[in-house]
This record gives structure tokens, sequence and C-alpha cells, in this order.
């Protein structure tokens, strides 16, 4: 699976401009030597072409394969720059029914870029109630005359200028609930995951390409 990941993206890189960026979700599995399962909307003829498919895998069975690190080794090998870890947290995760392990509740997306330099628009998320209430204790601590003062356009006492008041840059775990689709499709994407993607990584009128389209959501 790496080794067909990594022949993809030298395509990817080879079409992608240079200030490009490219952001791929992807999640881990575990290993198993029983007969291979697919899920129920997977098309019929997929399912005939693993009917006889035994999976004999290297790893001890149970265990995480580590599918998201081998895929970022690879891609570093590659000549991709790995700006960002992101964690996929899904609050709406679907129970387990896994008694000895704890519930898997997010996937992986990778940020890479192609070059050192590229396009990158930052997006800022409100600044929390305990941030805020962080700067206003620093400024009490340090001089508790200047509570009230004000020392800037936006009212706010001098200490509380390094806090900006239009917010702090985007984190890198991004709570999202999943989405079906009526359709025959298991892994759509929900549009509030793609968003900051596009918006942080294509320029105005520029171009995204989504090379595992898939339903085309």
């Amino acid at each position: 699976f790496v080794a067909k990941m990594v022949v993809v993206f030298a395509v990817v890189k080879r079409v992608l401009k240079n200030t490009g960026t490219v952001f791929v979700n992807i999640s881990d599995t575990y290993s198993g030597n029983k007969t291979g399962k697919t899920d129920r909307k997977v098309l019929q003829r997929v399912k005939d072409s693993q009917s006889n498919l035994q999976k004999v895998a290297p790893i001890q069975e149970k265990s995480l394969i580590g599918i998201p690190e081998m895929f970022v080794l690879a891609m570093q090998k590659q000549g991709w720059i790995r700006r960002n870890t992101i964690i996929w947290q899904k609050p709406n995760c679907i129970p387990s029914s896994a008694d000895d392990r704890f519930t898997v509740d997010f996937e992986y997306v990778y940020f890479f870029s192609k070059n050192k330099k590229y396009h990158f628009t930052k997006i800022l998320e409100p600044n929390s109630e305990v941030s805020i209430k962080r700067a206003e204790y620093e400024l009490r601590r340090e001089n508790p005359s200047s509570i009230g003062s004000k020392s800037d356009e936006y009212g706010m006492p001098a200490r509380f200028v390094k806090l900006n008041p239009e917010g702090h840059n985007k984190r890198c775990v991004w709570k999202v609930n999943t989405k079906g689709l009526p359709d025959a499709h298991f892994a759509t994407f929900p549009e509030a995951l793609i968003e900051p993607m596009v918006l942080a990584g294509c320029p105005k009128g520029g171009l995204v390409l989504d090379i595992f389209m898939g339903a085309g959501t």
C-alpha cells in the first residue's frame, strides 16, 4: 500500500506548482491473519475478488501496523517537507466493540510542501477564555495599577497587546464530526474538514486537485 502511494505522490510532485501544498488524510489499521473482510457498501466485484484472500502479516496480530508513519517516512525520502501532523478528532466517532483497548476517535492529516517557500494563508481562531484570563492575570501580577488602562486601538491593557485581538493561529487538533453519504461510498469527507486546507493552501483563483476523488463530494 505504501509503495503504491509513493508512486502516486511522485506524479503529484511532478504536476504540483513550486508554491503548492499537499494534505493527506490517512489512518492506521490493525494487523490480522484472518480472512479479509470488506465493508457492506463495497462493490460486489471487489468482495468476489477478495473472497479467497488470506491476510498473512509479518506484524503481530492485533497490533497497529503503523501505516501513517511508514507513509510519512517514504514521503520524506521522496523529498517532501512535512510541515504539520494534524489530528482529525471525531466527536461523533462510531463506538467500538473492543473491550481490550481504547476507542480510536481520530485520523491523521499530513501537511506537506514541495519547497521551503510556498503559499500559505494564515487562519485565525478566536482566543479562548482561558487565554484571555491568563493574559489578564499576568498583567495584574506584574503591574496591578495597569488594570483598566488603555494602550492600543482595541482598548486593551499594555500586556494584552501580545494577545492578538483577532485570534490565534489555527492549531493542529481539528474537531470535526463525520458525515455520511447515502450513495455507495463509506469514506466521505465532511466539508468542514476540507475547508481549512483549501483556504490555507490555495490562493484565490488557484486550482485544487483531489487525486482520490471518490464520490466527488
